[in-house]
């Protein structure tokens, strides 16, 4: 799940503290730059306030073609529920300690280390994170963009949901996403958007709609 890469950071961890705490601490997780196209597709840029900021060098070690970057903190004794994402992520952790991502497909564990690296994290897979220790752990948390697969004979499909809100994130988030991410990279979907309501729209390979209607959950339903 966690693979550590060639990528590696120089900033002082006394600079990266320095600069987490001048951030303000009315949310757990800030977003450091700004979509230049689609979301899920198109580079972001950084925004203007953190141009030239210890940010700014951080982002500067990954490929330039990146997706949304974001801190993301998590305070002693808090984990996350289940989930998979569409998208796989670069890590980068900043500071804390007693800290694991969690692989819930093997029931296995890995500790983030304040080494210096981006590690590069299968999301795709169900997973949480933990915070064992005393102290807040933050993360510089990047998102690699979907691929812009072409596909030799595409169908259109929506997925949607009858279930309340917070049931279809979460039943979504550990049925569906996971499919999607697998099938980005294995190239049989594309055109992915995701609505504010929650309705996932996107190209699929035709004779890929059975696979993927197979695995729906109570609620979930594909309309073409």
């Amino acid at each position: 799940m966690l693979t550590r890469t060639e990528y590696k950071i120089t900033v002082p961890p006394n600079k990266i503290e320095e600069a987490l705490y001048q951030l303000p601490r009315d949310d757990f997780r800030f977003t450091l730059n700004r979509p230049s196209g689609n979301f899920l597709y198109d580079p972001w840029i950084i925004k203007d306030e953190y141009r030239n900021t210890v940010w700014d060098t951080l982002l500067s070690t990954l490929p330039a073609t990146i997706g949304e970057a974001r801190v993301i903190i998590l305070d002693g004794g808090q984990c996350y529920q289940s989930h998979g994402d569409i998208d796989n992520r670069y890590h980068l952790n900043l500071t804390g300690s007693l800290s694991y991502a969690v692989n819930l497909e093997t029931n296995t564990i890995f500790e983030m280390l304040n080494d210096g690296y981006w590690y590069d994290f299968d999301a795709g897979l169900r997973h949480s994170a933990a915070n064992f220790g005393r102290d807040f752990r933050a993360q510089l948390v990047v998102r690699k963009l979907l691929i812009k697969n072409t596909l030799t004979d595409p169908a259109r499909l929506r997925i949607v949901s009858s279930l309340p809100v917070d049931d279809t994130r979460f039943i979504g988030e550990n049925t569906v996403t996971p499919w999607l991410n697998r099938a980005d990279k294995q190239g049989i979907i594309t055109d992915l958007t995701i609505a504010d309501t929650g309705i996932i729209e996107f190209l699929i390979e035709k004779d890929q709609v059975p696979n993927l209607t197979a695995i729906l959950p109570r609620g979930f339903i594909a309309e073409s």
